[in-house]
Protein backbone atom coordinates (compact mmCIF):
# COMPACT_ATOMS: atom_id res chain seq x y z
CA UNK A 1 0.00 0.00 0.00
CA UNK A 2 1.29 3.84 -0.73
CA UNK A 3 0.28 6.78 0.52
CA UNK A 4 0.41 10.52 -0.77
CA UNK A 5 -1.12 14.01 0.20
CA UNK A 6 -2.85 15.37 -1.73
CA UNK A 7 -3.73 19.24 -0.84
CA UNK A 8 -7.56 19.38 -1.37
CA UNK A 9 -7.86 23.38 -0.90
CA UNK A 10 -9.73 23.00 2.38
CA UNK A 11 -7.21 20.84 4.11
CA UNK A 12 -4.59 17.99 3.40
CA UNK A 13 -6.25 14.11 2.86
CA UNK A 14 -4.32 10.87 2.29
CA UNK A 15 -4.69 9.03 -1.20
CA UNK A 16 -4.35 5.15 -0.68
CA UNK A 17 -3.27 3.14 -3.19
CA UNK A 18 -4.53 -1.36 -2.20
CA UNK A 19 -5.52 -4.10 -3.89
CA UNK A 20 -9.21 -4.98 -3.64
CA UNK A 21 -11.71 -6.48 -5.73
CA UNK A 22 -14.15 -3.76 -6.91
CA UNK A 23 -17.79 -4.79 -7.49
CA UNK A 24 -20.39 -3.11 -9.48
CA UNK A 25 -23.87 -3.72 -9.75
CA UNK A 26 -27.10 -2.18 -10.97
CA UNK A 27 -30.37 -2.89 -12.19
CA UNK A 28 -30.38 -3.65 -15.94
CA UNK A 29 -32.72 -1.75 -18.50
CA UNK A 30 -33.58 1.06 -15.33
CA UNK A 31 -35.15 3.76 -17.12
CA UNK A 32 -37.29 1.51 -18.99
CA UNK A 33 -38.67 -0.18 -15.45
CA UNK A 34 -39.12 2.67 -13.98
CA UNK A 35 -41.05 4.69 -16.58
CA UNK A 36 -43.38 1.47 -16.21
CA UNK A 37 -43.85 1.03 -12.57
CA UNK A 38 -41.95 4.25 -11.14
CA UNK A 39 -42.73 3.52 -7.30
CA UNK A 40 -42.83 0.23 -6.94
CA UNK A 41 -39.71 0.05 -8.43
CA UNK A 42 -37.84 2.88 -6.76
CA UNK A 43 -39.20 1.27 -3.45
CA UNK A 44 -37.88 -2.29 -4.13
CA UNK A 45 -34.95 -0.95 -5.15
CA UNK A 46 -34.39 1.03 -2.17
CA UNK A 47 -34.88 -1.79 0.14
CA UNK A 48 -32.20 -4.41 -1.84
CA UNK A 49 -29.47 -1.91 -2.23
CA UNK A 50 -30.28 -1.63 2.08
CA UNK A 51 -29.89 -5.52 2.28
CA UNK A 52 -26.54 -5.31 0.26
CA UNK A 53 -24.89 -2.65 1.63
CA UNK A 54 -25.56 -3.20 5.32
CA UNK A 55 -25.99 -7.21 5.32
CA UNK A 56 -24.76 -9.26 2.01
CA UNK A 57 -21.53 -6.91 1.46
CA UNK A 58 -20.23 -6.76 5.49
CA UNK A 59 -20.92 -10.75 6.21
CA UNK A 60 -18.74 -11.31 3.04
CA UNK A 61 -16.23 -8.62 4.45
CA UNK A 62 -17.53 -6.15 1.74
CA UNK A 63 -17.67 -2.28 2.36
CA UNK A 64 -20.03 0.09 0.84
CA UNK A 65 -18.14 2.45 -1.50
CA UNK A 66 -20.63 4.65 -2.56
CA UNK A 67 -24.22 4.31 -4.46
CA UNK A 68 -24.79 5.42 -7.95
CA UNK A 69 -28.76 5.80 -7.99
CA UNK A 70 -29.59 2.78 -9.59
CA UNK A 71 -26.40 0.92 -8.56
CA UNK A 72 -23.85 0.08 -5.66
CA UNK A 73 -20.02 0.05 -5.71
CA UNK A 74 -19.10 -2.27 -3.24
CA UNK A 75 -14.77 -3.02 -2.30
CA UNK A 76 -13.47 -6.52 -1.24
CA UNK A 77 -10.68 -7.91 0.59
CA UNK A 78 -10.26 -11.01 -2.39
CA UNK A 79 -12.06 -12.10 -5.19
CA UNK A 80 -13.89 -14.76 -3.17
CA UNK A 81 -15.71 -13.09 -1.04
CA UNK A 82 -17.06 -10.35 -3.91
CA UNK A 83 -18.02 -13.64 -6.25
CA UNK A 84 -20.01 -14.60 -3.26
CA UNK A 85 -21.77 -11.28 -2.52
CA UNK A 86 -22.27 -11.27 -5.77
CA UNK A 87 -24.14 -14.44 -6.45
CA UNK A 88 -25.97 -14.33 -3.22
CA UNK A 89 -27.33 -10.78 -4.17
CA UNK A 90 -28.68 -12.30 -7.64
CA UNK A 91 -29.89 -15.31 -5.69
CA UNK A 92 -31.92 -12.86 -3.68
CA UNK A 93 -32.80 -10.65 -6.17
CA UNK A 94 -34.48 -13.35 -8.15
CA UNK A 95 -36.31 -14.99 -4.77
CA UNK A 96 -38.01 -11.34 -4.46
CA UNK A 97 -39.00 -10.30 -7.40
CA UNK A 98 -40.69 -13.94 -8.37
CA UNK A 99 -44.27 -13.16 -7.50
CA UNK A 100 -44.19 -9.67 -10.03
CA UNK A 101 -44.74 -10.17 -13.84
CA UNK A 102 -41.24 -10.57 -15.71
CA UNK A 103 -41.62 -7.61 -17.56
CA UNK A 104 -41.76 -5.49 -14.16
CA UNK A 105 -38.94 -7.58 -12.33
CA UNK A 106 -35.49 -5.75 -11.26
CA UNK A 107 -33.19 -7.85 -12.96
CA UNK A 108 -29.65 -6.77 -11.52
CA UNK A 109 -26.53 -7.13 -13.93
CA UNK A 110 -22.96 -7.33 -12.46
CA UNK A 111 -19.42 -6.82 -13.10
CA UNK A 112 -15.91 -7.70 -10.61
CA UNK A 113 -12.22 -7.00 -11.15
CA UNK A 114 -9.49 -7.52 -9.24
CA UNK A 115 -6.92 -4.79 -9.30
CA UNK A 116 -4.84 -1.58 -7.84
CA UNK A 117 -7.26 0.86 -6.37
CA UNK A 118 -6.70 4.26 -5.34
CA UNK A 119 -8.85 5.57 -2.40
CA UNK A 120 -9.68 8.85 -2.32
CA UNK A 121 -12.80 10.60 0.13
CA UNK A 122 -15.59 8.99 -1.00
CA UNK A 123 -14.52 6.61 -3.64
CA UNK A 124 -11.99 4.64 -5.66
CA UNK A 125 -10.21 5.34 -8.54
CA UNK A 126 -8.24 3.30 -11.28
CA UNK A 127 -8.51 1.94 -14.13
CA UNK A 128 -9.76 -1.71 -12.66
CA UNK A 129 -12.55 0.48 -11.42
CA UNK A 130 -13.38 1.84 -14.56
CA UNK A 131 -12.80 -1.96 -16.28
CA UNK A 132 -15.39 -3.29 -13.98
CA UNK A 133 -18.31 -0.35 -14.52
CA UNK A 134 -17.14 -1.66 -17.96
CA UNK A 135 -17.91 -5.49 -17.43
CA UNK A 136 -21.11 -4.70 -15.48
CA UNK A 137 -22.51 -3.01 -18.66
CA UNK A 138 -21.77 -5.71 -20.68
CA UNK A 139 -23.95 -8.20 -19.03
CA UNK A 140 -27.40 -9.47 -19.76
CA UNK A 141 -29.80 -8.61 -16.90
CA UNK A 142 -29.01 -11.59 -14.49
CA UNK A 143 -25.58 -12.07 -15.40
CA UNK A 144 -22.39 -11.51 -12.96
CA UNK A 145 -19.11 -10.88 -15.44
CA UNK A 146 -15.65 -11.19 -13.74
CA UNK A 147 -11.62 -10.67 -15.14
CA UNK A 148 -9.49 -13.10 -15.57
CA UNK A 149 -7.39 -12.07 -12.42
CA UNK A 150 -10.96 -12.14 -10.27
CA UNK A 151 -11.46 -15.95 -11.71
CA UNK A 152 -8.00 -16.69 -10.41
CA UNK A 153 -9.45 -16.06 -7.22
CA UNK A 154 -11.97 -18.72 -7.35
CA UNK A 155 -12.22 -22.27 -7.89
CA UNK A 156 -14.62 -23.50 -10.23
CA UNK A 157 -17.32 -26.14 -8.78
CA UNK A 158 -16.19 -25.40 -5.85
CA UNK A 159 -17.21 -21.57 -5.26
CA UNK A 160 -18.98 -21.15 -8.52
CA UNK A 161 -19.76 -22.19 -11.53
CA UNK A 162 -17.33 -20.79 -14.09
CA UNK A 163 -17.85 -20.27 -17.99
CA UNK A 164 -14.89 -18.65 -19.91
CA UNK A 165 -17.00 -15.64 -21.88
CA UNK A 166 -14.19 -14.80 -23.90
CA UNK A 167 -12.52 -11.15 -24.61
CA UNK A 168 -14.91 -8.61 -24.86
CA UNK A 169 -14.32 -4.91 -26.33
CA UNK A 170 -15.04 -2.59 -24.45
CA UNK A 171 -16.14 1.34 -24.38
CA UNK A 172 -13.12 3.34 -23.80
CA UNK A 173 -11.30 0.45 -23.34
CA UNK A 174 -7.68 0.08 -26.05
CA UNK A 175 -7.80 -3.36 -26.07
CA UNK A 176 -9.81 -6.95 -25.51
CA UNK A 177 -10.48 -7.69 -21.84
CA UNK A 178 -10.44 -11.44 -21.02
CA UNK A 179 -14.38 -12.09 -19.51
CA UNK A 180 -15.75 -14.81 -17.53
CA UNK A 181 -19.34 -15.73 -16.11
CA UNK A 182 -20.32 -16.98 -12.53
CA UNK A 183 -22.99 -18.37 -11.52
CA UNK A 184 -24.36 -20.58 -8.85
CA UNK A 185 -22.41 -23.97 -8.05
CA UNK A 186 -23.94 -26.61 -9.98
CA UNK A 187 -25.25 -29.86 -7.59
CA UNK A 188 -24.31 -32.62 -9.03
CA UNK A 189 -20.19 -31.97 -10.86
CA UNK A 190 -20.09 -35.91 -12.21
CA UNK A 191 -19.66 -36.20 -15.99
CA UNK A 192 -20.36 -39.77 -17.46
CA UNK A 193 -17.16 -41.95 -18.00
CA UNK A 194 -15.19 -42.02 -15.21
CA UNK A 195 -14.25 -44.76 -12.88
CA UNK A 196 -14.96 -44.47 -9.25
CA UNK A 197 -12.92 -46.83 -7.94
CA UNK A 198 -10.31 -45.77 -5.46
CA UNK A 199 -6.28 -46.63 -7.01
CA UNK A 200 -4.76 -46.17 -4.03
CA UNK A 201 -5.15 -44.67 -0.71
CA UNK A 202 -4.28 -40.60 -1.62
CA UNK A 203 -3.09 -38.62 1.10
CA UNK A 204 -3.60 -34.53 0.15
CA UNK A 205 -1.69 -31.47 1.69
CA UNK A 206 -3.65 -28.21 2.13
CA UNK A 207 -1.74 -25.02 2.93
CA UNK A 208 -0.68 -24.18 6.03
CA UNK A 209 -2.31 -20.74 7.26
CA UNK A 210 -0.47 -17.92 9.55
CA UNK A 211 -1.83 -17.84 12.88
CA UNK A 212 -1.75 -14.23 12.43
CA UNK A 213 -2.94 -11.85 9.06
CA UNK A 214 -0.20 -11.06 7.70
CA UNK A 215 -0.09 -10.19 3.57
CA UNK A 216 3.82 -10.31 3.42
CA UNK A 217 3.99 -14.15 4.05
CA UNK A 218 0.90 -15.74 3.22
CA UNK A 219 2.87 -17.24 0.07
CA UNK A 220 4.55 -19.28 2.50
CA UNK A 221 1.69 -21.63 3.10
CA UNK A 222 1.73 -22.61 -0.66
CA UNK A 223 5.45 -22.75 -0.80
CA UNK A 224 5.54 -25.29 2.38
CA UNK A 225 2.32 -27.23 0.59
CA UNK A 226 4.39 -27.64 -2.74
CA UNK A 227 7.96 -28.44 -0.95
CA UNK A 228 5.75 -30.90 0.78
CA UNK A 229 4.17 -32.32 -1.86
CA UNK A 230 7.15 -33.10 -3.96
CA UNK A 231 8.84 -35.16 -0.94
CA UNK A 232 5.48 -37.02 -0.02
CA UNK A 233 5.20 -38.17 -3.62
CA UNK A 234 8.15 -40.21 -3.69
CA UNK A 235 6.11 -42.83 -1.64
CA UNK A 236 3.80 -42.77 -4.56
CA UNK A 237 4.00 -46.52 -4.79
CA UNK A 238 2.44 -46.80 -1.30
CA UNK A 239 -0.26 -43.97 -1.72
CA UNK A 240 -1.38 -40.97 -4.35
CA UNK A 241 -0.54 -37.48 -3.37
CA UNK A 242 -3.00 -35.55 -4.70
CA UNK A 243 -1.95 -32.33 -6.54
CA UNK A 244 -1.05 -28.96 -4.73
CA UNK A 245 -2.95 -26.88 -7.17
CA UNK A 246 -6.54 -29.61 -6.12
CA UNK A 247 -5.63 -29.45 -2.16
CA UNK A 248 -5.28 -25.46 -2.47
CA UNK A 249 -8.42 -24.70 -4.28
CA UNK A 250 -10.27 -26.55 -1.19
CA UNK A 251 -8.35 -24.39 1.69
CA UNK A 252 -10.13 -22.15 4.12
CA UNK A 253 -13.49 -23.10 2.48
CA UNK A 254 -15.07 -23.93 5.96
CA UNK A 255 -15.66 -27.50 4.97
CA UNK A 256 -15.18 -30.20 7.22
CA UNK A 257 -12.45 -33.03 6.85
CA UNK A 258 -14.66 -35.34 5.64
CA UNK A 259 -15.86 -33.26 3.39
CA UNK A 260 -12.64 -31.85 1.82
CA UNK A 261 -11.47 -36.31 1.50
CA UNK A 262 -14.63 -36.74 -0.24
CA UNK A 263 -14.30 -33.82 -2.08
CA UNK A 264 -10.61 -35.07 -3.61
CA UNK A 265 -11.04 -38.99 -3.11
CA UNK A 266 -8.05 -38.68 -0.77
CA UNK A 267 -8.03 -40.79 2.92
CA UNK A 268 -5.67 -38.78 4.20
CA UNK A 269 -5.38 -34.74 4.67
CA UNK A 270 -2.54 -32.75 6.12
CA UNK A 271 -3.19 -29.57 7.50
CA UNK A 272 -1.84 -26.92 10.36
CA UNK A 273 -0.53 -23.24 10.46
CA UNK A 274 2.78 -21.81 11.03
CA UNK A 275 4.48 -18.50 12.91
CA UNK A 276 6.60 -16.64 10.50
CA UNK A 277 8.94 -14.26 12.45
CA UNK A 278 12.56 -12.36 11.55
CA UNK A 279 13.24 -14.91 9.33
CA UNK A 280 11.95 -17.72 11.42
CA UNK A 281 9.34 -20.28 10.72
CA UNK A 282 7.25 -22.55 12.84
CA UNK A 283 5.41 -25.03 11.56
CA UNK A 284 2.86 -27.08 13.11
CA UNK A 285 0.83 -29.73 11.26
CA UNK A 286 -1.64 -32.34 11.72
CA UNK A 287 -2.66 -35.68 9.96
CA UNK A 288 -5.63 -36.85 9.84
CA UNK A 289 -8.12 -39.91 8.85
CA UNK A 290 -10.47 -38.10 6.60
CA UNK A 291 -13.51 -40.23 6.74
CA UNK A 292 -13.23 -40.52 10.86
CA UNK A 293 -11.89 -36.73 11.38
CA UNK A 294 -9.23 -38.37 13.48
CA UNK A 295 -6.21 -37.13 13.92
CA UNK A 296 -3.49 -39.95 13.50
CA UNK A 297 -0.36 -37.65 14.18
CA UNK A 298 1.00 -33.82 15.05
CA UNK A 299 4.05 -32.50 13.55
CA UNK A 300 5.64 -29.84 15.03
CA UNK A 301 9.29 -28.01 13.17
CA UNK A 302 10.91 -24.82 13.56
CA UNK A 303 13.76 -23.86 10.89
CA UNK A 304 14.65 -20.73 8.81
CA UNK A 305 12.92 -19.50 5.79
CA UNK A 306 16.41 -19.67 4.16
CA UNK A 307 15.88 -23.39 4.07
CA UNK A 308 12.56 -23.35 1.79
CA UNK A 309 15.27 -22.24 -0.81
CA UNK A 310 18.29 -24.85 0.32
CA UNK A 311 19.13 -27.41 -1.55
CA UNK A 312 18.58 -30.49 0.39
CA UNK A 313 15.27 -29.17 2.05
CA UNK A 314 16.31 -30.57 5.34
CA UNK A 315 13.29 -29.24 7.44
CA UNK A 316 11.16 -30.10 4.80
CA UNK A 317 11.94 -33.73 4.73
CA UNK A 318 12.01 -33.72 8.64
CA UNK A 319 8.60 -33.14 8.58
CA UNK A 320 7.48 -35.60 5.45
CA UNK A 321 9.48 -38.20 7.58
CA UNK A 322 7.56 -38.06 10.62
CA UNK A 323 4.19 -38.63 8.65
CA UNK A 324 5.18 -41.48 6.48
CA UNK A 325 6.33 -43.06 9.55
CA UNK A 326 2.81 -42.57 10.75
CA UNK A 327 1.21 -43.65 7.67
CA UNK A 328 3.49 -46.61 7.14
CA UNK A 329 6.53 -47.25 9.45
CA UNK A 330 9.04 -46.24 6.92
CA UNK A 331 11.40 -43.52 6.10
CA UNK A 332 11.89 -41.49 3.88
CA UNK A 333 14.53 -40.27 1.46
CA UNK A 334 16.22 -37.09 0.97
CA UNK A 335 14.72 -35.00 -2.21
CA UNK A 336 16.98 -34.33 -4.73
CA UNK A 337 15.28 -31.58 -6.61
CA UNK A 338 16.06 -28.16 -5.53
CA UNK A 339 13.35 -25.55 -4.97
CA UNK A 340 14.13 -21.88 -6.86
CA UNK A 341 16.21 -20.16 -4.28
CA UNK A 342 14.08 -16.74 -4.40
CA UNK A 343 10.64 -16.46 -3.05
CA UNK A 344 9.85 -14.11 -5.23
CA UNK A 345 10.31 -16.05 -8.34
CA UNK A 346 8.76 -18.68 -7.22
CA UNK A 347 5.48 -16.26 -6.79
CA UNK A 348 6.53 -15.08 -10.47
CA UNK A 349 6.76 -18.50 -11.65
CA UNK A 350 3.07 -19.35 -10.32
CA UNK A 351 1.98 -16.13 -12.35
CA UNK A 352 3.51 -17.50 -15.42
CA UNK A 353 1.86 -20.72 -15.67
CA UNK A 354 -1.37 -18.99 -15.04
CA UNK A 355 -0.98 -16.88 -17.31
CA UNK A 356 0.47 -19.82 -19.78
CA UNK A 357 -2.74 -21.07 -19.11
CA UNK A 358 -5.22 -18.69 -20.28
CA UNK A 359 -4.78 -18.94 -23.84
CA UNK A 360 -5.04 -15.24 -24.50
CA UNK A 361 -2.48 -14.42 -26.52
CA UNK A 362 -1.10 -11.42 -24.52
CA UNK A 363 -1.31 -12.91 -21.45
CA UNK A 364 0.57 -15.68 -23.26
CA UNK A 365 2.64 -13.46 -24.49
CA UNK A 366 3.13 -12.13 -20.72
CA UNK A 367 3.93 -15.15 -19.67
CA UNK A 368 6.51 -15.87 -22.08
CA UNK A 369 8.21 -12.44 -20.62
CA UNK A 370 8.08 -13.97 -17.37
CA UNK A 371 9.69 -17.10 -18.17
CA UNK A 372 12.58 -15.97 -20.04
CA UNK A 373 13.19 -13.58 -17.09
CA UNK A 374 13.24 -16.47 -14.57
CA UNK A 375 15.58 -18.31 -16.77
CA UNK A 376 17.94 -15.19 -16.57
CA UNK A 377 17.58 -15.22 -13.16
CA UNK A 378 17.42 -18.66 -12.13
CA UNK A 379 20.27 -19.94 -14.43
CA UNK A 380 20.71 -23.17 -12.19
CA UNK A 381 17.12 -24.27 -11.90
CA UNK A 382 15.40 -26.37 -14.10
CA UNK A 383 11.18 -25.53 -14.05
CA UNK A 384 11.80 -21.95 -15.39
CA UNK A 385 13.93 -23.89 -18.44
CA UNK A 386 11.15 -26.35 -18.72
CA UNK A 387 8.40 -24.31 -18.61
CA UNK A 388 9.54 -22.24 -21.59
CA UNK A 389 10.11 -25.27 -23.38
CA UNK A 390 6.37 -26.20 -22.73
CA UNK A 391 5.12 -22.38 -23.60
CA UNK A 392 6.83 -23.25 -27.26
CA UNK A 393 5.29 -26.56 -27.70
CA UNK A 394 1.47 -25.09 -26.65
CA UNK A 395 2.29 -22.33 -29.63
CA UNK A 396 2.72 -24.39 -32.08
CA UNK A 397 -0.41 -26.27 -30.85
CA UNK A 398 -2.69 -23.24 -30.99
CA UNK A 399 -1.37 -22.40 -34.43
CA UNK A 400 0.22 -19.36 -32.94
CA UNK A 401 3.95 -20.16 -34.32
CA UNK A 402 5.48 -18.25 -37.11
CA UNK A 403 7.83 -21.07 -37.86
CA UNK A 404 7.31 -24.06 -36.09
CA UNK A 405 10.41 -25.85 -36.47
CA UNK A 406 12.03 -22.79 -34.97
CA UNK A 407 9.86 -23.48 -31.55
CA UNK A 408 10.74 -27.32 -31.79
CA UNK A 409 14.51 -26.45 -31.39
CA UNK A 410 14.11 -23.94 -28.60
CA UNK A 411 11.69 -26.15 -27.04
CA UNK A 412 13.99 -29.25 -27.36
CA UNK A 413 17.21 -26.99 -26.49
CA UNK A 414 15.30 -25.81 -23.52
CA UNK A 415 13.90 -28.91 -21.97
CA UNK A 416 17.50 -30.79 -22.68
CA UNK A 417 19.06 -27.55 -20.59
CA UNK A 418 16.56 -28.62 -17.57
CA UNK A 419 17.13 -32.20 -17.63
CA UNK A 420 20.81 -31.52 -17.67
CA UNK A 421 20.74 -28.94 -14.38
CA UNK A 422 18.05 -31.93 -12.47
CA UNK A 423 18.05 -35.27 -15.02
CA UNK A 424 14.64 -36.29 -12.26
CA UNK A 425 13.19 -32.93 -13.31
CA UNK A 426 9.22 -34.48 -13.70
CA UNK A 427 7.82 -31.38 -15.20
CA UNK A 428 11.32 -31.23 -17.88
CA UNK A 429 10.69 -34.77 -18.74
CA UNK A 430 6.30 -34.36 -19.19
CA UNK A 431 7.56 -31.34 -21.49
CA UNK A 432 10.35 -33.29 -23.38
CA UNK A 433 7.31 -36.19 -24.33
CA UNK A 434 5.58 -33.21 -25.61
CA UNK A 435 8.07 -31.99 -27.90
CA UNK A 436 8.50 -35.12 -29.35
CA UNK A 437 4.99 -36.00 -29.87
CA UNK A 438 4.10 -32.55 -30.88
CA UNK A 439 6.90 -31.49 -32.77
CA UNK A 440 9.28 -34.18 -33.57
CA UNK A 441 6.91 -36.96 -34.84
CA UNK A 442 8.38 -39.38 -32.21
CA UNK A 443 6.19 -40.95 -30.40
CA UNK A 444 8.35 -43.92 -28.86
CA UNK A 445 10.53 -40.57 -27.31
CA UNK A 446 7.52 -39.59 -25.77
CA UNK A 447 6.17 -42.53 -24.49
CA UNK A 448 9.55 -43.23 -23.10
CA UNK A 449 9.39 -39.80 -21.75
CA UNK A 450 6.33 -40.16 -19.65
CA UNK A 451 7.49 -43.47 -18.42
CA UNK A 452 10.34 -41.85 -17.42
CA UNK A 453 8.30 -39.00 -15.11
CA UNK A 454 6.12 -41.71 -13.96
CA UNK A 455 9.23 -43.45 -13.25
CA UNK A 456 10.54 -40.51 -10.64
CA UNK A 457 6.48 -39.93 -9.38
CA UNK A 458 3.62 -42.14 -10.32
CA UNK A 459 1.33 -39.04 -9.16
CA UNK A 460 2.46 -37.03 -11.75
CA UNK A 461 -1.25 -36.60 -13.26
CA UNK A 462 0.26 -34.59 -16.85
CA UNK A 463 2.12 -37.39 -17.58
CA UNK A 464 -0.64 -39.77 -16.88
CA UNK A 465 -2.90 -37.21 -19.00
CA UNK A 466 -0.41 -37.16 -21.78
CA UNK A 467 0.00 -40.60 -22.06
CA UNK A 468 -3.76 -40.85 -22.40
CA UNK A 469 -3.85 -38.30 -25.72
CA UNK A 470 -0.96 -40.27 -27.01
CA UNK A 471 -2.86 -43.20 -27.28
CA UNK A 472 -5.75 -41.24 -28.55
CA UNK A 473 -4.15 -40.19 -31.85
CA UNK A 474 -3.22 -43.71 -32.48
CA UNK A 475 -6.39 -44.70 -31.84
CA UNK A 476 -5.60 -46.41 -28.78
CA UNK A 477 -9.17 -45.55 -27.03
CA UNK A 478 -9.00 -48.17 -24.35
CA UNK A 479 -5.90 -47.24 -23.26
CA UNK A 480 -6.33 -43.66 -23.69
CA UNK A 481 -9.67 -43.56 -21.35
CA UNK A 482 -7.48 -45.68 -18.21
CA UNK A 483 -4.92 -42.78 -18.48
CA UNK A 484 -7.39 -40.04 -18.98
CA UNK A 485 -9.17 -41.95 -15.69
CA UNK A 486 -6.31 -41.83 -13.55
CA UNK A 487 -5.30 -38.31 -14.16
CA UNK A 488 -8.22 -37.01 -13.26
CA UNK A 489 -8.39 -39.10 -10.15
CA UNK A 490 -4.91 -37.67 -9.15
CA UNK A 491 -5.77 -33.91 -10.02
CA UNK A 492 -9.46 -33.85 -10.13
CA UNK A 493 -10.13 -29.97 -8.77
CA UNK A 494 -7.10 -28.85 -11.02
CA UNK A 495 -7.01 -25.32 -11.73
CA UNK A 496 -6.03 -25.63 -15.16
CA UNK A 497 -8.76 -28.97 -15.36
CA UNK A 498 -9.57 -27.72 -19.28
CA UNK A 499 -6.34 -29.89 -20.42
CA UNK A 500 -7.50 -32.84 -18.25
CA UNK A 501 -11.38 -32.55 -20.06
CA UNK A 502 -9.75 -31.62 -23.22
CA UNK A 503 -7.57 -34.68 -23.44
CA UNK A 504 -10.39 -37.01 -21.78
CA UNK A 505 -12.60 -35.96 -24.02
CA UNK A 506 -9.90 -36.81 -27.33
CA UNK A 507 -10.40 -40.34 -25.39
CA UNK A 508 -13.38 -41.25 -25.56
CA UNK A 509 -13.53 -39.73 -29.12
CA UNK A 510 -10.60 -42.39 -29.95
CA UNK A 511 -12.87 -45.60 -27.70
CA UNK A 512 -15.98 -44.55 -30.00
CA UNK A 513 -18.11 -43.02 -26.91
CA UNK A 514 -18.88 -39.67 -29.15
CA UNK A 515 -21.89 -38.40 -26.50
CA UNK A 516 -19.11 -38.70 -23.44
CA UNK A 517 -16.50 -37.35 -25.35
CA UNK A 518 -18.64 -34.32 -26.20
CA UNK A 519 -19.30 -33.75 -22.49
CA UNK A 520 -15.84 -33.61 -21.75
CA UNK A 521 -15.11 -30.82 -24.25
CA UNK A 522 -18.23 -28.77 -23.30
CA UNK A 523 -16.85 -28.85 -19.49
CA UNK A 524 -13.68 -27.92 -21.16
CA UNK A 525 -14.94 -25.78 -23.43
CA UNK A 526 -16.76 -24.22 -20.40
CA UNK A 527 -13.37 -23.14 -18.24
CA UNK A 528 -11.48 -22.27 -21.42
CA UNK A 529 -12.50 -21.11 -25.13
CA UNK A 530 -9.21 -20.62 -26.87
CA UNK A 531 -8.05 -24.37 -26.27
CA UNK A 532 -7.90 -25.08 -30.71
CA UNK A 533 -7.53 -28.83 -29.64
CA UNK A 534 -11.21 -28.79 -27.59
CA UNK A 535 -12.60 -27.11 -30.06
CA UNK A 536 -11.66 -29.82 -33.01
CA UNK A 537 -13.19 -32.53 -30.56
CA UNK A 538 -16.16 -31.28 -29.71
CA UNK A 539 -16.88 -30.47 -33.45
CA UNK A 540 -15.90 -34.39 -34.34
CA UNK A 541 -17.86 -35.43 -31.60
CA UNK A 542 -21.20 -32.97 -32.53
CA UNK A 543 -20.89 -34.32 -36.16
CA UNK A 544 -20.49 -38.08 -35.39
CA UNK A 545 -23.94 -37.98 -33.10
CA UNK A 546 -25.92 -36.18 -35.95
CA UNK A 547 -25.56 -31.98 -34.71
CA UNK A 548 -24.08 -31.02 -37.76
CA UNK A 549 -25.14 -27.14 -37.66
CA UNK A 550 -23.83 -26.87 -34.19
CA UNK A 551 -20.34 -29.31 -35.36
CA UNK A 552 -20.33 -26.64 -38.37
CA UNK A 553 -20.36 -23.06 -35.90
CA UNK A 554 -18.04 -25.13 -33.57
CA UNK A 555 -15.60 -25.53 -36.57
CA UNK A 556 -16.27 -21.47 -37.66
CA UNK A 557 -15.61 -20.37 -33.59
CA UNK A 558 -11.97 -22.93 -34.21
CA UNK A 559 -10.93 -20.80 -37.53
CA UNK A 560 -11.47 -17.59 -35.04
CA UNK A 561 -8.25 -18.60 -33.04
CA UNK A 562 -6.60 -19.99 -35.79
CA UNK A 563 -7.71 -18.23 -38.63
CA UNK A 564 -5.24 -20.39 -40.92
CA UNK A 565 -6.26 -23.78 -40.06
CA UNK A 566 -7.42 -26.51 -43.42
CA UNK A 567 -7.86 -30.20 -42.92
CA UNK A 568 -3.95 -31.08 -44.36
CA UNK A 569 -2.40 -28.32 -41.84
CA UNK A 570 -4.29 -30.11 -39.03
CA UNK A 571 -2.73 -33.67 -40.39
CA UNK A 572 0.63 -32.54 -40.55
CA UNK A 573 0.48 -31.05 -36.95
CA UNK A 574 -0.44 -34.10 -35.64
CA UNK A 575 1.60 -36.15 -33.53
CA UNK A 576 0.61 -39.00 -36.11
CA UNK A 577 0.05 -37.59 -39.66
CA UNK A 578 -0.54 -41.20 -40.93
CA UNK A 579 -2.31 -42.80 -37.79
CA UNK A 580 -6.46 -43.99 -38.71
CA UNK A 581 -8.17 -42.07 -35.96
CA UNK A 582 -5.74 -38.19 -37.16
CA UNK A 583 -7.15 -39.22 -40.72
CA UNK A 584 -10.58 -40.07 -39.87
CA UNK A 585 -10.96 -36.57 -37.85
CA UNK A 586 -9.51 -34.40 -40.65
CA UNK A 587 -12.39 -36.37 -42.66
CA UNK A 588 -15.10 -35.30 -40.69
CA UNK A 589 -13.99 -31.72 -39.90
CA UNK A 590 -14.01 -31.60 -43.67
CA UNK A 591 -17.30 -32.34 -43.70
CA UNK A 592 -18.19 -29.80 -41.08
CA UNK A 593 -16.80 -26.94 -42.89
CA UNK A 594 -12.90 -26.82 -42.46
CA UNK A 595 -11.09 -26.37 -45.90
CA UNK A 596 -9.01 -29.43 -47.40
Amino acid sequence: MSTQPVDGGSGDFILRQDRRTVLFLDIARSVTLIERDGMSVIERWIALSQTVSTRIGPEHGGRLVKRTGDGLLLEFENPLDAVRAGLETLALTEAQEAEFDVARRIRLRLGAVTCDVVRGPGDLYGHGVNLAARLMQRASPGEFLISAETRDGVTDGIDAEIEDYGELELRNMSRPVRAYRVGPQRRDLALPGLSTGRLQPRIAVLPPTPRLADRDSAFIGEILAEELNGVLARFSEQFGVISRLSASSLNNRGMSAREIGERLGAEYLVSGRYDAHGGAIRLSLELTHARSEEAVDAVLESFDQGELASPDRAAITRVASQICRSLMQCEIARARRAPLSSLHSYTMMLAAVSMYHRLSLPDFELAQRLLEGLVEREPDRAAPYAWLGSWHVMRAQQGWSVDVQQDAQLASRLIEDALNLEPDCVTALVARGSVAANLQKRLDLAEQAYMDALEINPSEASAWVRRAALNAVQGRGVEAVAHAEKAIALSPIDPHRYLYDSLAASAYLALGEDSTALAYAEESMRANRRHASTLRVKAVAEWRLGMEEQARGTVRELLKIEPGLTCARYIAASPAPDSPMVREVAKTLRKAGLAA
